[in-house]
């Protein structure tokens, strides 16, 4: 009984939710989440309100519901994490989430819509919101790109696996690339 109020603190406090819900009111996704996402934190990968690469279609599922339902909905539409998560067409409330084969995340993308009000930066300029967002992250700098004709950006490429984009009008992408260790040069 202790190791799952454990895992139901650990849980709890991963998606900000009150100390005082209940273990039993917790879904059977949550411990496998819990766990998950101890790994993603002792694997350096960025781990952004909850969200890591590789957790699973049921736990981006789960921690859509459970904490961000009313930022990712489109306002008087009711929120369907199906089509939400790419398993149907159609409306996708300004993010992008994508899976591999395996149902592990691979790539999301979060548009301005989404972006302000998940990290209160309504008022905040696509530059403070950037360097705010490298200051609060394991993002040591986010290098200025700019591209003729097309989106500019900030973007830093981490050798643990991982790039983020944070882009002019405040959109955010996170998605993997190959590790440093996976590069071969001969």
């Amino acid at each position: 009984m202790q190791k799952r109020h454990i895992i139901t603190a650990l849980i709890l406090g991963a998606i900000g939710l009150s100390q005082t819900a209940k273990a039993d009111a917790l879904p059977d996704g949550a411990a496998a989440y819990a766990s998950d996402l101890q790994n993603a934190k002792t694997s350096k990968k960025l781990i952004v309100k909850g969200f890591f690469l590789g957790m699973t279609r049921a736990e981006t599922r789960y921690l859509i519901s459970t904490s961000y339902s009313k930022e990712f909905s489109v306002p008087g539409v009711e929120l369907n994490l199906g089509t939400l998560l790419g398993e149907r067409g159609g409306l996708k409330a300004d993010a992008d989430f994508a899976f591999d084969q395996n149902d592990r995340l691979i790539s999301y993308t979060w548009g301005t819509r989404i972006v302000n009000p998940l990290f209160n930066v309504p008022d905040m300029t696509p530059n403070d919101f950037a360097q705010s967002f490298s200051n609060n992250y394991p993002v040591p700098t986010l290098d200025w790109i700019a591209v003729d004709g097309n989106k500019s950006y900030w973007a830093y490429a981490s050798p643990d696996g991982w790039k983020v984009i944070v882009f002019e009008d405040k959109s955010l992408r996170v998605f993997q690339i190959p590790a440093s260790t996976d590069r071969k040069f001969n």
